[in-house]
Parts: C-alpha cells; sequence; structure tokens
C-alpha cells in the first residue's frame, strides 16, 4: 500500500502570487501540491475577460514553482483559450514542464456564458501514480466519479472556488458526505478537495478543503478556518 504525501493550499486569492509565496511553497516536502480553482483571480480581476489576460503569467508562475518544487503540482485553474474557444482548465506540471491539461465539464450557470465544456476525463499517470483531476462543479456529477472509477482511478484531485453560502454547519457537512464521502466509500477512492478563500469577482468565498477515504472524512478545515489560508500536508495511504 503506497503512502503519498499531498500539500492542499488553500489560498487567499485577494493576496495574488509574489515572489515571497513561490519561495514558501517550493520548500514544501510532498509528492503533490495542490492549488484551489482559479487561483490567479485577485481583488484586480472583475470577470473571465480580465481571469483570462492573467493566463500568461499564471503559467510562467507555476513554470517557476515546478522547476523548485520536486512532486507533481496540480495548478488549480486559469482560463485556457484553444482553436478560439475558451476553457476552464487545470494545468498539470511536473518538474518544471507543462504535462498536460484538464477542462472543466460541469460549468455553473454564469461560466456558460463565456466558456466551453471540457470533454475529456482528467486522467494521468507521474511517478508511477495513476490520478484524476476535477473541478468544483463536476463533483456534483456522480457519471464522472464513475467514469474515473471504471478507469481505475482511486485518486482524485478537486480544485475548488466556492461562493459563501448561508448556511448552517450541520447542511455544510451534510453536503461533505453526499458529494465526497459517498463517492469515496462507493468507489473506494481517496478524494482531496483543495478551495479558495478571499473572494472572487467581488464575491466572498468559503474555503472548505478537506480529505475523503473510504473509512470517513480524515481531515478537513474547521468552521472558524473557512475564510483562512492555509497550508496543510496530508500523508495518505493509497488501496
Amino acid at each position: 500500500m503506497p503512502i503519498i504525501r499531498v500539500t492542499i493550499f488553500q489560498k487567499n486569492l485577494n493576496e495574488g502570487i509574489h515572489i515571497h509565496l513561490l519561495k514558501k511553497l517550493s520548500n514544501t516536502d510532498s509528492d503533490f501540491l495542490v492549488l484551489p480553482e482559479y487561483f490567479i483571480a485577485d481583488v484586480n480581476v472583475k470577470n473571465y475577460l480580465e481571469l483570462k489576460n492573467r493566463s500568461k503569467i499564471a503559467l510562467e508562475w507555476l513554470a517557476k514553482l515546478s522547476h523548485i518544487y520536486k512532486g507533481i503540482l496540480i495548478g488549480g485553474s486559469l482560463i485556457r483559450e484553444e482553436n478560439e474557444k475558451l476553457y476552464n482548465s487545470c494545468p498539470i506540471f511536473y518538474k518544471g514542464e507543462l504535462i498536460d491539461w484538464y477542462s472543466k465539464r460541469e460549468l455553473t450557470s454564469e461560466e456558460k456564458k463565456y466558456l466551453s465544456f471540457g470533454e475529456e476525463p482528467g486522467i494521468f499517470i507521474l511517478n508511477g501514480i495513476r490520478f484524476g483531476v476535477l473541478i468544483c462543479n463536476d463533483i456534483n456529477n456522480p457519471r464522472l466519479l464513475k467514469e474515473l472509477y471504471e478507469n481505475d482511478v482511486r485518486l482524485i484531485f478537486v480544485v475548488v472556488a466556492s461562493l459563501k453560502k448561508n448556511e448552517d454547519q450541520q447542511t455544510k457537512y451534510k453536503r461533505d458526505e453526499e458529494l465526497f464521502l459517498k463517492p469515496a466509500k462507493l468507489y473506494n477512492q481517496t478524494i482531496v478537495k483543495c478551495s479558495s478563500v478571499g473572494s472572487i469577482f467581488d464575491k466572498p468565498l468559503q474555503g472548505r478543503s478537506l480529505l475523503a477515504t473510504p473509512s470517513g472524512i480524515l481531515w478537513r478545515v474547521s468552521p472558524q478556518e473557512e475564510d483562512k489560508e492555509i497550508l496543510k500536508t496530508l500523508i495518505i495511504s493509497l488501496s
């Protein structure tokens, strides 16, 4: 049973990216480093077009980080243009190289106005580890988790930017159990969720990063830390 170390960066989007952050993350000792959805969006980004204009900077920053960080980098997501279409895509980096992309397949109602649906499953094999990637709303579609299971994927990274909701903690925990714990048990999957905090397009976010396994939710951000930037390394046993 392989043991891996996964670092979740629950990032405050309002803080942007800078050299000090690069140094902080590059010192991380783990097999995977996971950033949240739209990690490049700071307080100056007001719409999807402005977010798209940050993509080149984001990729250059991720490449620099990947040159220093020794593990596999799950680069959150950014707006990518391909064949005159725009996608919400997660870049996968390793040893300074952009390995591949996964494009979100379950867009929000707002994203549908600007972006195109991804079509391919996010399945990758690096360092002998087979893993999958989903982006935010993708987790709401049980078919996508079943698809990963049928392709022998047992480790899944979900990068998220969730708008803050007016709801109690019991409701949040119930949603965790339905969307993350239930498929983890059903398909014998380990699901790592990496959220962001701060705001996007002037709308507040809630950070609810977690680790769900077939035996339960082994770690999640406490209610007092849902607005906090967190760098957390988890030790995971893969069946």
